[in-house]
């Protein structure tokens, strides 16, 4: 199963990687505006924000699994006929977010079960890998985006391969979940899904608009691959050696800890984006604000949530769904030089929402699925 896992991990972030370093510029240089790109960007959020809603009362069956694989490789297939076209390029976006959508939350939960939180970190950085060597092979060799293209098809090939052998009958079926009288009694953890919802809609300039941010200071796209290996490398470090950082502090405080790195590296992207040194010790931050806060975040649900299938489900659609949604289109239209600033601002109000959560809070006591 580690095998299994790792191999998705690794194909999944390299698409990943070739939408977040590549995506914007390649837009940005067939006549995209930052608006239109924000909004590219933003419609898979959509479509991740509703997913946890649709399968509240489906279950997945081994017929939908496989329709929603060749779907994803007929989505990523039609990117060559429809990017440039903004129209077109929405629908497949949203279609491959979808189908994505289904299959990571589901191989998550698997990995959580079978592994625990520390050895899910070192399934995960296998993600991180193939992040890291598609953004080296790309920034090196990049010239238009048949290549990228080329790769990202590839991705979706082995994800739709690996997600087939992971996910088996026993994790593929979603039970049925009553909304209004269970989810809705969940009062008091508010502020922790407020806040981490915030801190994902600061990322929206990150994961958006960093590499034509940096490109506007005259940073060639082979340093910016650079920086972004930087950031993962520091990732693969943390998911490595998190399992005793877990273990060790409380795992609302460790929230909190990295939403509060988050505001700094945020700041430091806003005073010094020429400064390769500055920017490299941000990108290095990236171990806290996200590797860190995924796994603790992915634990501090995995202790109160009986379901965690439709939880983990739950996480990505408002965290990745429409935190990212938000995100991506506000910073479009927002995007200028106090870019990094405004991300700033709404990490600082994110880390003051989760300062009110209380830590006595039981969501055991408040759901039971």
């Amino acid at each position: 199963m580690f095998f299994k896992t790792s191999a998705f991990y690794f194909f999944y972030f390299s698409s990943v990687g070739i939408q977040v370093i590549f995506l914007a510029d390649i837009l940005k240089n067939i006549g995209y505006s930052p608006y239109l790109v924000g909004i590219v960007f933003a419609m898979p959020g959509i479509m991740k924000f509703v997913l946890p809603f649709l399968f509240i009362r489906m279950r997945i069956t081994k017929f939908q699994l496989y329709f929603y694989q060749v779907l994803f490789i007929l989505a990523s297939t039609s990117l060559y006929f429809t990017i440039e076209n903004f129209y077109l390029l929405l629908i497949s976006i949203s279609v491959i977010a979808f189908c994505s959508g289904v299959l990571l939350p589901l191989v998550d939960s698997i990995s959580m079960q079978v592994f625990g939180s520390g050895r899910y970190g070192k399934t995960r950085l296998w993600g991180s890998i193939g992040f890291i060597l598609i953004g080296l092979f790309l920034g090196e060799v990049l010239s238009g985006y048949f290549l990228a293209l080329h790769c990202y098809l590839l991705c979706t090939i082995m994800i739709v391969l690996f997600s087939y052998l992971c996910i088996d009958d026993e994790h593929l079926v979603l039970p049925k979940y009553d909304f209004n009288s269970k989810i809705t009694s969940r009062i008091n953890q508010n502020n922790f899904w407020i806040s981490i919802f915030l801190l994902q809609v600061s990322f929206g300039a990150m994961y958006g608009f960093f590499t034509i941010y940096e490109r506007s200071f005259g940073v060639s796209l082979s340093t910016i691959s650079y920086f972004w290996t930087v950031a993962v490398v520091c990732e693969i470090v943390m998911l490595n050696y998190q399992s005793s950082v877990l273990k060790r502090f409380d795992l609302l405080s460790l929230i909190k800890f990295c939403i509060g790195v988050t505001v700094i590296r945020w700041f430091i992207l806003y005073l010094y984006p020429a400064s390769e040194i500055l920017v490299y010790l941000s990108q290095g931050l990236h171990a806290f604000s996200f590797a860190l806060f995924l796994s603790a975040s992915l634990a501090y649900l995995h202790k109160y949530y009986h379901n965690k299938n439709l939880v983990q489900m739950f996480f990505q659609g408002i965290v990745f769904g429409l935190g990212s949604f938000v995100g991506f289109y506000l910073f479009g239209l927002l995007y200028g030089r106090e870019l990094f600033l405004y991300a700033a601002i709404i990490a600082f109000v994110s880390f003051v929402v989760l300062a009110y959560q209380k830590k006595e809070t039981h969501l055991k006591k408040d759901i039971d699925v």
